[in-house]
């Protein structure tokens, strides 16, 4: 089994929102909504694309990668 790790969020309402989107997406605008969580305050990033600085790699059984929330 493999697993995929996402990282780099920097608060747990964060990795909540990101998941939440992810977990039931049909729709493609995920920029819009992220704003939408935070205009309704839930987080305080409209923007959660993936860090290009940050390498992914494979630790064992798990990619690894890194959010970078703007």
């Amino acid at each position: 089994m493999y697993k995929l790790v996402i990282t780099g969020f920097n608060t747990k309402a964060e990795a909540e929102a990101f998941y939440s989107y992810y977990e039931g997406a049909g729709e493609q605008d995920a920029c819009r909504w992220f704003e939408c969580r935070k205009e309704e305050g839930e987080i305080e990033v409209d923007s959660m694309m993936t860090d290009m600085s940050f390498k992914p790699y494979w630790d064992g059984d798990s990619f690894v990668f890194k959010v970078k929330p703007q």
